[in-house]
């Protein structure tokens, strides 16, 4: 096709040629490179953007044809950003378009309300990955983690809503979860959109470096799986035992904090009221799929240092013993702190009384 260099012809009668020459000679230099990254992005990919290119274009065209003078700075500078605006469109398009008519298509089957969690997280995925483009669409470096990333919480979309209006109609969206990751581990499903098909479509030379992929697909599903699996523990813990424990996450370990075993002062004997506690605790952590718990034992401070530290190490070890008792299936051990990790204030009545704690650290399986 012919440049804009070329089309910019004079139409005003009586231009002088230095003049005519001086604007075809500065247009070039200051805009077209601006358009050629615009198309070299792979706009013409794009309908909607091949048409605002020709737009824009005849835009041009006719600034040039009016004045015989060179545009205006601001002239320049309006184009420049325009052409730019269309570079990281088409940046845009090519690196996140599937995600965005996957999220789409997801709200028009009501995802909404089928899957608000995961349509959330995917938006939001989507939304900072279009943001790193935008500041930098020439550099890749500065955004393929992103759309990495965006690429995975789109296809768990698409999977999770493929769940809920196929076999899995009517369930939870944590059911669906939970189905769509049991069908990654089995490797019927990939965590990556068009994942299954490159793999298919591989050649021998590039059987290691698919591999390699796939066993990072498959971590990070068995991490996505440990998410819910934690957050339905969190919230089991936070609906029936909202005065006698509390839960936290700290990366992949859940804390489980047992605030209420009314341990007597200088004893290690479990009371028996706290045991209905116990086993529903154990069955909330049967649940995880964990091959490693930790029971600690914490003190406050009263008292002196050594004394704790031995009496925090009963008190761990009561609790251990009383989950071994009942025949937990997952390994457990137990160790005392005593009171070198406080959580609260000892110079308070309030704040010894929540440092005499039992925490049950679950590590998430990694296998």
């Amino acid at each position: 096709m012919p440049s804009l260099c070329d089309s910019l012809s004079p139409t005003m009668k009586g231009e002088e040629p230095k003049k005519v020459a001086d604007t075809r000679r500065v247009l070039p230099e200051s805009i077209l490179s601006a358009r050629k990254h615009a198309i070299k992005a792979g706009l013409f990919e794009s309908k909607t953007l091949s048409r605002n290119l020709s737009k824009l274009d005849d835009s041009l065209r006719y600034e040039a044809d009016l004045f015989t003078e060179n545009l205006s700075a601001e002239k320049l500078s309006l184009f420049q950003s325009q052409y730019l605006d269309l570079e990281v469109a088409a940046v845009q398009n090519m690196q996140l378009g599937s995600f965005r008519g996957i999220i789409e298509k997801a709200e028009n089957n009501d995802a909404n309300n089928l899957a608000p969690k995961t349509l959330k997280t995917a938006k939001s995925d989507f939304n900072i990955a279009e943001n790193l483009i935008r500041q930098s669409p020439r550099d890749s470096r500065g955004y393929e983690a992103e759309v990495e990333q965006a690429n995975m919480s789109a296809k768990l979309l698409d999977d999770v809503m493929a769940k809920l209006q196929g076999d899995a109609k009517g369930s939870s969206e944590d059911v669906a979860l939970t189905l769509v990751y049991q069908e990654r581990k089995l490797g019927n499903l990939s965590d990556m959109v068009g994942d299954l098909q490159d793999s298919l479509t591989s050649t021998e030379s590039e059987l290691g470096t698919v591999s390699e992929r796939l066993v990072r697909s498959q971590g990070r599903a068995l991490d996505a799986e440990n998410d819910v699996r934690f957050q339905k523990a969190m919230n089991e813990v936070r609906t029936h035992f909202a005065e006698e424990a509390s839960v936290y996450r700290q990366g992949q370990e859940l804390i489980i904090r047992l605030k209420k075993i009314n341990f007597k002062s200088g004893d290690a004997t479990i009371p028996t009221s706290a045991f209905p506690l116990l086993s529903k605790v154990s069955e909330i952590v049967g649940d995880l799929n964990t091959n490693e718990v930790v029971v600690e034992g914490h003190t406050d401070s009263a008292g002196k240092e050594g004394y704790n530290l031995i009496l925090s190490n009963k008190r761990a070890d009561a609790v251990k013993r009383y989950f071994s008792s009942i025949g937990v299936e997952y390994n457990i051990e137990s160790k005392g702190l005593g009171e070198a990790k406080p959580i609260a204030n000892n110079q308070t009545k309030q704040g010894r009384s929540l440092n005499r704690r039992v925490d049950i650290v679950v590590k998430a399986s990694r296998n």
